[in-house]
């Protein structure tokens, strides 16, 4: 029977769009076409077929007796079931085809009794194992590429300052020239000699330097409270502007971006008196009042100012000069250590 002439598209990676087409169910088959809008060379692009257009043919032979052929050249392509919730039913079909810029092809989903049988298995394979050997890494690879990450114990030997350790969430990659499995191979190899994996010998190699950066992908802890405490025109900026400074710069000056950094230190209005400058940074902030810790007769002259909780702030307040410091909050021995 014919099937309505419906286009459904999907989007792959890299910008890729392709479309689509069933054209035609037979008994036991279903065939469609699927296009290459782009004017590009697209190579193992993935093809996505929905349960819901096979769901005649699985009823009738099941998933095991499903395969896609070339229509072209009748070739069985290697496919890939997935179950994307986890509910023990299948959702899509995976397969992979070239496709020439603006290429057209058709393809058959065929079915029948011993259609396992003619399944094809993959020439590549995916790979992951620990590995104890080397601290406690874990790490995987397909044909293409190499990852592993790091364990508990590499954590713990960083926290005892014992060397060898590594304290991140970043992902190490190890870029392959072979489609074969090197993972084994590598870390025998390091094993025998240390950094054996850093030099390609032909097989590719590890050109990363992980150490505490998220390397090629990892999850971090992003705190937009720290970030913009010391972000130019940040909480600390601000702060200083509330109190009236001059002059502003920060306490410690970020390396590559000047005006950025931690805390931010300047000047207050000449004659300003320090129960003064107190109520008006009170006032303009709309809080009940502040804690003074230290004398409170004379005047403000360079004030130090770090947001949140800054005692670690007040080293280096003194040691640029202020006579003032503002925080947050303190511990009071260190408000008295401070006075």
């Amino acid at each position: 029977m014919s099937f309505n002439w419906r286009r459904i598209v999907f989007f792959f990676g890299l910008g890729v769009i392709c479309f689509f087409y069933a054209f035609k169910i037979e008994k036991n088959s279903l065939g469609f076409t699927v296009e290459n809008k782009l004017g590009l060379v697209r190579k193992s692009e993935t093809i996505s077929i929905p349960m819901a257009k096979l769901k005649a043919l699985v009823e009738q032979f099941g998933y095991e007796n499903i395969t896609i052929k070339d229509a072209s050249n009748g070739k069985v392509l290697v496919i890939q079931w997935v179950d994307n919730d986890a509910d023990g039913k299948m959702d899509e079909l995976l397969f992979q085809s070239d496709f020439k810029a603006k290429e057209k092809k058709k393809f058959l989903a065929e079915t029948s009794k011993d259609g396992a049988s003619k399944q094809v298995k993959s020439q590549y394979t995916t790979f992951s194992r620990f590995v104890p050997e080397r601290t406690d890494d874990y790490t995987w690879e397909n044909d293409r590429v190499a990852f592993r990450t790091y364990g508990t114990v590499a954590q713990k030997m960083v926290e005892e300052n014992k060397p060898g350790g590594t304290l991140t969430s970043g992902m190490d990659c190890w870029l392959k020239r072979v489609p074969y499995s090197i993972i084994d191979k590598w870390y025998k190899g390091n094993t025998e000699k240390a950094g054996f994996y850093h030099i390609d010998r032909g097989e590719g190699y590890d050109p990363y330097h992980v150490g505490e950066s998220r390397g090629n992908g990892g999850i971090g802890v992003w705190s937009s409270h720290t970030a913009w405490d010391s972000a130019a025109g940040g909480i600390n900026d601000l702060l200083a502007a509330a109190a009236g400074l001059s002059a502003v710069t920060p306490l410690v000056p970020d390396a590559q971006a000047p005006l950025a950094g931690f805390g931010r230190m300047g000047l207050a209005p000449p004659g300003t008196s320090i129960v003064g400058f107190a109520r008006h940074l009170a006032g303009h902030l709309g809080a009940a009042g502040a804690h003074l810790a230290g004398p409170t007769d004379g005047t403000v002259g360079r004030v130090g100012i770090v947001c949140g909780s800054g005692a670690e702030g007040i080293p280096i307040a003194r040691g640029a000069g202020c006579d003032t410091f503002v925080t947050g909050e303190l511990k009071l021995h260190d408000a008295v250590h401070a006075a």
